[in-house]
């Protein structure tokens, strides 16, 4: 499992059976890659979404927008908004995960995930300042900037 966040370009990458599958967040849109084929294409769901983070995890892939979350059920051919327990929330700028949970650090705080990122709760208390730009999980750590 690889993890990018906070660009206007990048990549994180993913071996599914004998291929490697590719994303770029692009301030546009998030391309899917697949190097078997060595061919770029729009994900569906993603077009002016601006495009700030990315994590692929197991079955799953997600991608942080200007509006929120976004999930993938389909090694990330098409995205569908998944923000369920935090409506209010602006842009998604980085993902997280350990063995348990998925996290999201968005313009209104932390946000945890234990069912694949179908629903979020709050998980911000300690946090003196909300707005955050990025996640990261290190052993039993979560970091937020």
């Amino acid at each position: 499992m690889e993890t990018l966040r906070g660009g206007v370009f990048g990549t994180a990458c993913r071996v599914a059976a004998t291929r490697c599958l590719a994303y770029a967040a692009c301030l546009g849109a998030l391309l899917l890659g697949d190097t078997a084929v060595a061919q770029w294409q729009v994900s569906g769901g993603t077009t002016a979404l601006n495009m700030q983070s990315l994590l692929s995890r197991g079955a799953f892939c997600y991608a942080g927008g200007a509006t929120g979350a976004y999930r993938s059920t389909d090694n990330g051919a098409s995205f569908a908004f998944s923000n369920a327990g935090n409506n209010a929330v602006g842009p998604t700028r980085g993902f997280a995960s350990d063995a348990s949970y998925i996290y999201t650090c968005t313009s209104q705080g932390v946000f945890r995930s234990a069912d694949n990122g179908a629903t979020w709760i709050a998980k911000s208390t300690g946090l003196t300042n909300l707005l955050s730009s990025g996640i990261l999980q290190s052993q039993s750590n979560l970091f937020v900037v």
